[in-house]
């Protein structure tokens, strides 16, 4: 059976974003299993954790600030004929 073209892109939508309840729910259970063993409350785990991923997106994202911009210059060298591979 095809689907039309408009419930084919919605039911792609649908299944890209149906890993989120399944990730949100290993999170929910690695933070009660991490609390109960170490005693430290969810919510502090919780927001350890929130900082520690924000911290590392923001270094990710320098990161790939720099070697774009890296990439520009060795691109934009190449064109000009001053870098030869």
């Amino acid at each position: 059976m095809r689907l039309l073209p408009e419930f084919a892109h919605a039911l792609e939508a649908y299944r890209r974003a149906a890993w989120t309840a399944h990730g949100a729910a290993a999170v929910r259970g690695g933070l009660h299993w991490a609390s109960r063993h170490t005693g430290v409350p969810t919510v502090v785990l919780a927001a350890l954790g929130a900082v520690v991923s924000w911290r590392l997106l923001r270094r990710g994202l320098h990161f790939g600030v720099e070697v774009f911009v890296v990439l520009a210059a060795l691109l934009a060298a190449a064109r000009l004929g001053w870098v030869t591979w």
